[in-house]
């Protein structure tokens, strides 16, 4: 136990992860990576290490409930208590409804809303034991509007926000605060494996989730941000989607 606020963010080495990574370590937090893949958390570790020095990485997949108890044990047996969890951890992709295979679907929605889920029960259990803390998920503009070959990942995040809307109401007596940021299309490597033509250009750059995360943490502590929603300077993008 070193004394410090820490946080824990999932997904970490994503584009919104690494920026919110980056910020979090930047304004004095001991932190925990985690993701999926060793080698870009270590690359990642070495980067933040020249800001921050108090840096962890677990190796983890969170759609599996055995790595998420292994994540939140390693928090408990360093620390004894976890201030800030950040859900970034996403997966997308676009198909006609019809089209969409059970293994997808299982995919899709075991990464952005069971994850969610199970981290997100283990920081309130450690959270419970400060009387504070403040969970923070990353949702989609997907989660409140609906766009053509976006049902799926739609789907999961409306999941998302369902588990934050409960969540925000079964932490208050504890004192822990859930929070929901909602963008619309970022730039991020995401959009890589995306069929489609939509212009990266009028994307959100990830910073600015990374700054809103930053607000959420500086926010008075006698008030409670539920949801900030973050949309392109030209609103929602629609792009020029090709579906099946």
């Amino acid at each position: 136990m070193d004394g410090f606020k820490n946080a824990a963010i999932i997904g970490a080495t994503g584009g919104i992860g690494r920026e919110v990574s980056f910020k979090i370590a930047s304004i004095g937090y001991s932190i925990i990576l985690v993701a999926r893949k060793e080698d870009r958390l270590i690359e990642l570790l070495e980067r933040i290490k020249k800001i921050n020095t108090r840096c962890d990485i677990v190796v983890a997949d969170i759609t599996k409930e055995s790595d998420v108890e292994r994540i939140f044990n390693f928090i408990e047996d360093k620390y004894g208590y976890l201030d800030v969890l950040v859900n970034c951890a996403g997966k997308a992709a676009t198909d006609s409804i019809h089209s969409i295979k059970l293994d997808l679907w299982d995919e899709i929605m075991n990464v952005n809303a069971k994850g969610a889920f199970l981290c997100s029960v283990k920081a309130l259990n450690l959270m419970k034991r400060k009387g504070k803390g403040i969970i923070i998920n990353i949702s989609s503009i997907a989660a409140i509007e609906t766009f053509p070959g976006w049902t799926l990942y739609g789907v999961s995040k409306f999941a998302l926000r369902g588990l934050s809307l409960g969540l925000i109401h079964e932490a208050r007596e504890a004192g822990v605060k859930i929070t929901m940021i909602t963008p619309g299309a970022i730039d991020t490597p995401l959009w890589d494996e995306i069929s489609g033509n939509f212009d990266r250009k009028l994307m959100i750059n990830p910073v600015a989730v990374a700054q809103a995360v930053e607000f959420i943490l500086n926010v008075d502590e006698s008030a409670h941000i539920e949801d900030i929603i973050i949309r392109p300077v030209c609103g929602s993008l629609q792009g020029d989607y090709h579906g099946t």
